[in-house]
């Protein structure tokens, strides 16, 4: 643990309250453990927003049901 603590630049005791879910640990040094591990790009790829189906759905839920183009009164469509 302390060589994890050291690459990471932070001290033993952090990393001991990292192991033990202390949440007053900041999500940086989680970022940059998951970093040194190899599992950065997993983390980025959990959140991305195009793979959250239920975000999505919500969204396409809020959308208008049909969109259209409003006619102006009196103009001339004919060309």
């Amino acid at each position: 643990m302390a060589e994890v603590a050291e690459r990471l630049g932070v001290g033993y005791q952090t990393i001991f309250r990292m192991e033990h879910g202390d949440p007053s640990v900041a999500v940086s040094v989680y970022m940059s453990a998951l970093w040194l591990f190899g599992l950065d790009r997993a983390v980025v790829a959990a959140v991305h927003p195009d793979n959250d189906e239920s975000g999505k759905a919500l969204e396409r839920a809020r959308m208008p049901k049909r969109v259209g183009v409003k006619k102006l009164k009196g103009a001339d469509y004919d060309f």
